[in-house]
């Protein structure tokens, strides 16, 4: 077929304000969040609360729509890292938060956050052993989001005996929200509690329904001012346009509110594994199928009878890291799309089950790979259309496909959660499912199928894959839409999710 210049070039601009509309939409929606906690520190003195008080701010932004960076008890290299990382994904939200609960000090009117490894003994050495806060401050500002919001609950004693106590005044707060713990020059207090004053006090003013930012603070202020008999006092600077709202109720997509309908089992972090954040699926029937699709005809009624956990978010990188250092496993490539919070990619269907069954015997659980039903009735989330969240207007706030993701996969759940609490159950990368592949209509358990059993045929390596990927269309990472691979294959676009058994 033959088009002539005109028709290329109109084309091309097409494709071009698509793609700036389709970005500018993304930008529009996204939070992303790190979170540090630094604690047993190796040269000054250990702390009782940042820990658990960053590992509850982590699960508050969570329930809020965040993406959140998590880390305890990091080196000044980690941290270093864990900023660039976040710098990279604020690039794609519309709010960025940072929170550090830890030692922290201000020499010469500057502020400095305390690695655990730092060691100190003089001001002159502070800006070489401490991450800068103004380093901060800068890269979430190079980021061009709408909103940035800097926490922290470190206004500590005099931790190494050679400056005053507390932080300084921050300056030149343009299009930011800065919070402290305390007053400039001051220092915040621990409580009697497992959590701190400031933190605890904050997240139960966040989790109130359509307070803005402002308001929030102005309550915890109040709040920790009484609980310490004025002793303490926390402070904010504020030059943000606009209003933020941690918890709003009347937005038609509240995150918080559709989470907190679901059982959520929080990830667990253990030195050699990582059991993850799971979400329970309530049995019920739905029809499975589109009979406008040969591949996934004919539709008919599937009954899930009972109930079953699974993960929030596909496996990352880091997870999978683990099961290779303990097991030595070959760690498959990242195609240089980076590791940690990345989706897992390039592992086959016989390298996600072994990974199922050494996470089961770690844990003393019972994970596995998703039946395609199960699959399809936690993608579909009570609807009877292609996508959970309505037509494919909205695909882009829920979905990395070939249109918005650059030809690459991305760190799990930037996007938003089904109504489920599932992220990135479109797109991002393809999802092995435990079924071999069969058409519907040739499957000779037929009872067995129709209550969402995996169908399994050691004669066959076809094995089913769900979701789509990063580099699929839109018509094609939809609720029924049914692909399969050798399960001997690795691919750049394939990775996979987990089911528990209660």
């Amino acid at each position: 077929m033959q088009y002539n210049n005109g028709y290329i070039m109109y084309k091309y601009f097409k494709t071009l304000l698509l793609l700036f509309l389709l970005q500018f939409t993304l930008l529009a929606q996204d939070r992303v969040a790190l979170v540090i906690g630094n604690a047993n520190y190796l040269y000054s003195d250990v702390l009782k609360n940042p820990i658990n008080d960053a590992a509850l701010m982590r699960d508050t932004l969570k329930e809020r729509g965040f993406f959140v960076l998590y880390y305890e008890d990091t080196s000044l290299a980690e941290m270093k890292k864990a900023l660039t990382k976040f710098s990279k994904i604020s690039k794609d939200a519309k709010t960025s938060l940072f929170y550090y609960a830890g030692h922290g000090i201000e020499v010469r009117g500057k502020n400095y956050l305390i690695a655990i490894d730092s060691k100190i003994t003089s001001d002159s050495e502070v800006k070489y052993n401490a991450l800068s806060l103004s380093n901060v401050s800068v890269s979430m500002k190079q980021a061009l989001n709408d909103t940035n919001i800097i926490i922290l609950d470190a206004c500590r004693s005099n931790l190494f005996g050679t400056h005053k106590n507390g932080l300084a005044p921050f300056s030149n707060p343009d299009g930011m929200f800065i919070a402290y713990a305390a007053q400039a020059g001051e220092v915040s207090y621990d409580g009697e509690g497992k959590n701190g004053i400031f933190t605890a006090n904050l997240v139960k003013n966040i989790k109130v329904d359509n307070l803005n930012i402002e308001e929030v603070f102005k309550r915890t202020r109040e709040d920790v001012y009484k609980e310490t008999i004025a002793q303490q006092r926390p402070s904010t600077y504020s030059e943000l346009i606009g209003s933020f709202y941690f918890t709003k109720t009347d937005e038609k997509s509240t995150r918080a509110i559709k989470r907190n309908q679901h059982q959520i089992i929080e990830v667990k972090k253990h030195k050699r594994y990582i059991e993850p954040q799971m979400v329970l699926i309530k049995k019920g029937t739905f029809m499975m199928g589109d009979n406008d699709d040969i591949e996934a005809s004919p539709q008919h009624k599937v009954e899930i009878k009972k109930d079953f956990y699974m993960a929030v978010h596909e496996i990352s990188f880091e997870e999978y890291d683990l099961f290779c250092k303990d097991t030595g496993h070959k760690k498959p490539s990242d195609s240089g799309y980076g590791r940690e919070q990345q989706a897992l990619i390039n592992v086959s269907h016989h390298d996600a089950l072994e990974y199922a069954h050494w996470l089961s015997k770690k844990s003393k659980k019972s994970y596995s790979l998703p039946s395609e039903a199960q699959w399809e009735y936690a993608a579909r989330t009570d609807t009877q259309g292609s996508y959970s969240f309505g037509n494919e207007n909205k695909i882009d706030l829920y979905a990395w496909y070939s249109d918005n993701a650059k030809n690459h996969p991305y760190p799990v759940g930037l996007k938003r959660p089904n109504p489920w609490g599932l992220y990135d159950m479109y797109g991002n990368v393809k999802e092995w499912c435990l079924d071999n592949r069969v058409q519907y209509h040739k499957i000779k358990d037929q009872k067995s199928s129709l209550q969402g059993i995996a169908y399994l045929d050691e004669n066959r390596d076809e094995m089913i894959i769900r979701g789509g990927a990063y580099n699929s269309e839109y018509d094609e990472v939809g609720s029924s839409i049914r692909e399969s691979e050798n399960r001997y294959s690795i691919s750049r676009d394939i990775g996979f999710r987990l089911i528990l058994e209660p």
